[in-house]
Order: structure tokens, then C-alpha cells, then sequence
């Protein structure tokens, strides 16, 4: 049989992108069958946490059935995932603390076709009372809370938001608690849960400076930050045989560079700061002046999720791959109720490349094979249609300078967005 794995950035509504697949060989009588893990490069569009899925096409027609989880959102309740025992899928982050807390970020994102209000819903276990609050990124802020609410805004097909979920203190938490943020609708079809763990100093910090590693070589990455090379190693180092005083040390000799760093990251950004990470980077200090190993720890996992977030933010407004298949999809639905002539053509190229399973080199050739037909069905609007002829005349230009497909994703949502809108009127 042949195992497709997939994964997606943690959250809510995020689509999952294909990462590869393996073949196991059974022999009769076979119950399990143990391979060696599958290898794949985590890309630098992606987030710190990630959940993946995974697809089984067997032998004699026991193939999964359609739709197939790429470019897909599915959630806890999805039918496409329990109806199917060919596919699996898990979206559970294992979040832990002392009584200095810590927080955790992640992404919202409208999978559906037309644009709605979304709103989370939090479930606790019974009696169970978590200090901290959650919030919307740049937006309004609740108490965690069993069965408490936060509106998120309305979101535009594929459009994203973050949420930052903060913990005051683990202190008080015996045993581990589950805590399920999911979209209010019935029954809530997408969600996702924090697992929240008490656990040792030695347990917190070792995973914050793994973290930082983590995400301050995807910033060197994509940055060239001069500020941030060696910062990682000598986190990774840390980790290892990790104490108040070994950690107290690391702190004193990296703090001067991770203030660069941050500085630095801000500069190539262009100063914005929608997750405060002059905020963060300033509580990291004064925790290590402070000699609050516990707080310092909590801190320097907060800086590194807000790097984490807001890099991801900079990188998907760019385009990203695993929105490829949801761009298609769109573009059928907005056509489809447009009718005959250049409407249909398109709506008959994007269900053939739906039906096909295509990726991110077959979606070039979708876009080229599609411009003359999207031209047209844009004039069909007279007038009103100008905003989506500038959209749609930036998509040409970049398949002129032969843009990379997440690029072209970019654009091509773009110009969807317009006739979004004019749709709407």
C-alpha cells in the first residue's frame, strides 16, 4: 500500500499541503508493520507547530475516498476524515509550564468558498478554571473560559488571522488539561486543542531554547540576519544538560545579540510589529536581569512563538503553496453562477484541475491556460470591473517575469478577491 502523509501550519481552517509518501509491503498475517520514517524538509513558509494527515491508498480498489486531503482544511468533526478510515488526522499541541505560564499562537483561516463572520468557542473540562485570556491578534481580547466566545471578524474566502492564547501560571494545574478552541458552528466542523501540562523548569526552558533554535534558523533563513547567526547553535547547546545556572549563563552572554536580532527582524519588516515583539524581547531581559530563571523561560517561549507568528504572517501575505487547491475551487464557484461563454470555460478548467489532484507546476499552466477566458469574463463586468483588471493585469505580469507559484497564488487570489466583490453587489 502506499502512505501519503500531508501537513498543515496548527490552527484552525489551515489547508494541508502533500510532503510525500511511502510503500509498505504486508505479507499474509501481518497485523502491523514498522518502516523507516519518511524524510521531508519542513519549508520556511512553515510554523513552529504543525499537524499532519495522512492518506492510505491500499490494494484492489481500497483507495481513500474523494475529495483527497490535500489543499483541504479537515477537522475534528469532518466527515471526509471520520467517514473515511483511510485517512487520519491530528491537531493537538502539547503545551506546557510553571508558574511563570506561557503562551501559544495560531492561525485562523476562512477554508470556505464565501466569506463569513467566524467565531471561537472554548471547551474546558467541567470545574476546571485556566488564568489567562485569549486573543485576537491586533484585535479584542476574552478570559479563557469553558464555553467563552470570541468574535474573530469577517473573513474573506482563505483569508487568515492569529490568535494568541496566554497562560498566566500553571500552578494550579494537578493533572493535564485539555483545552478545544473551535469554530461556533454546529456542530463545529474545525478546531483544534492545547494540551496543558504542568511540568518541571528543566522541561519549559529545554523546549523554549529548542523552539528559539527552531525559528530563529528559519528568520537566518529567510534574512540573512547577521545578528542571528550562531544564536541558534548556541541555544541547541543549552538544551542539553540544561540548568538554572547553565541557563542563567546563556541568558547574560545572548542578550545583547538577541535584542540585535530582534531590532534587526523589525528593520526588515519595515518596523511593523503586529505581535509585539519589542514587548517580548523586553520582558526576556528583564526576567534575565532579574535572575527569574521561571520567568525567563516563560518568556523567551512567547518571543519565539510572536517570531514564529509573525513570520509566518510576512510569508503567507506573499502567497503560499497549500492555497493553491482552495484558489481553484473559488474561482469554480465564483464562475459557475456567471453562466455560458468565458465563465464556463473557466469553470471547466478549475474542475479539471481539481479532478486531477494537480500542484504547484500544473497551477502555472492553469493560470496560463486561463488568462484569455479570465480577461474576458473581467470586461463582462463593464466598468465596475476595474479594480479586478488591475488585479488580473499584475497576475499577467508576473507570469511574464516567470513569478514562483506561491507568487502566482498571491496574485491570482487577488484578482478573485475583486470579483469576490463585485459578485457581492
Amino acid at each position: 500500500m502506499t502512505v501519503n502523509f500531508f501537513y498543515g501550519d496548527f490552527g484552525l481552517g489551515s489547508a494541508y499541503i502533500p510532503i510525500g509518501s511511502e510503500s509498505v509491503s504486508f505479507t499474509a498475517g501481518d497485523m502491523t508493520q514498522l518502516t523507516p520514517a519518511h524524510s521531508w524538509t519542513v519549508p520556511a513558509s512553515a510554523s513552529l507547530h504543525l499537524c499532519i494527515a495522512v492518506q492510505i491508498d491500499g490494494p484492489d480498489g481500497d483507495v481513500s475516498a474523494l475529495p483527497s486531503v490535500a489543499g483541504t482544511a479537515p477537522g475534528p468533526a469532518d466527515p471526509l476524515i471520520l467517514i473515511d478510515n483511510n485517512k487520519a488526522q491530528r491537531n493537538l499541541q502539547d503545551t506546557i509550564g510553571t508558574a511563570g505560564g506561557t503562551e501559544v499562537i495560531a492561525v485562523i483561516r476562512n477554508p470556505d468558498l464565501t466569506a463569513r463572520t467566524m467565531r471561537l468557542r472554548m471547551r474546558l473540562p467541567r470545574g476546571v478554571q485556566v488564568p489567562g485570556t485569549l486573543e485576537v491578534v491586533g484585535g479584542r481580547k476574552v478570559p479563557i473560559a469553558d464555553n467563552g466566545l470570541i468574535d474573530i471578524g469577517r473573513l474573506a474566502p482563505g483569508e487568515r488571522r492569529w490568535v494568541r492564547m496566554r497562560v498566566a501560571s500553571f500552578a494550579r494545574l494537578d493533572r493535564p488539561v485539555p483545552l478545544d478552541i473551535l469554530d461556533d458552528t454546529q456542530p463545529p466542523a474545525n478546531g483544534f486543542t492545547l494540551l496543558l501540562r504542568r511540568t518541571s523548569f528543566e522541561n519549559v526552558a529545554r523546549r523554549a531554547l529548542i523552539d528559539f533554535a527552531g525559528v530563529i534558523t528559519r528568520l537566518n533563513h529567510l534574512q540573512d540576519n547577521a545578528a542571528a547567526k550562531g544564536l541558534a547553535d548556541f541555544a541547541l547547546r543549552t538544551s542539553k544538560g540544561l540548568n538554572e545556572t547553565s541557563y542563567a549563563d546563556y541568558l547574560a552572554a545572548n542578550r545583547k545579540a538577541i535584542g540585535q536580532m530582534v531590532t534587526a527582524h523589525l528593520s526588515w519588516a519595515k518596523g511593523a510589529d503586529p505581535f509585539e515583539l519589542k514587548a517580548a524581547a523586553a520582558t526576556l531581559m528583564r526576567a534575565a536581569d532579574a535572575k527569574n530563571v521561571e520567568a525567563a523561560a516563560a518568556a523567551q517561549a512567547a518571543l519565539a512563538e510572536r517570531l514564529d507568528g509573525h513570520l509566518s504572517m510576512l510569508m503567507r501575505a506573499k502567497g503560499s503553496l497549500d492555497d493553491i487547491v482552495h484558489n481553484v475551487a473559488w474561482q469554480r464557484a465564483l464562475f459557475v453562477k456567471r453562466g455560458a461563454g468565458s465563465s464556463a470555460e473557466l469553470v471547466q478548467q478549475a474542475t479539471r484541475f481539481l479532478a486531477d489532484k494537480n500542484g504547484p507546476s500544473e497551477f502555472v499552466k492553469f493560470i496560463d491556460a486561463g488568462a484569455g477566458a479570465l480577461d474576458r469574463a473581467i470586461d463582462s463586468f463593464g466598468a465596475s470591473g476595474s479594480a479586478a483588471k488591475k488585479t488580473l493585469v499584475a497576475l499577467q505580469a508576473g507570469m511574464k517575469g516567470e513569478a514562483s507559484p506561491a507568487t502566482l497564488q498571491k496574485l491570482h487570489r487577488d484578482v478573485l478577491l475583486e470579483v469576490h466583490k463585485l459578485a457581492a453587489q
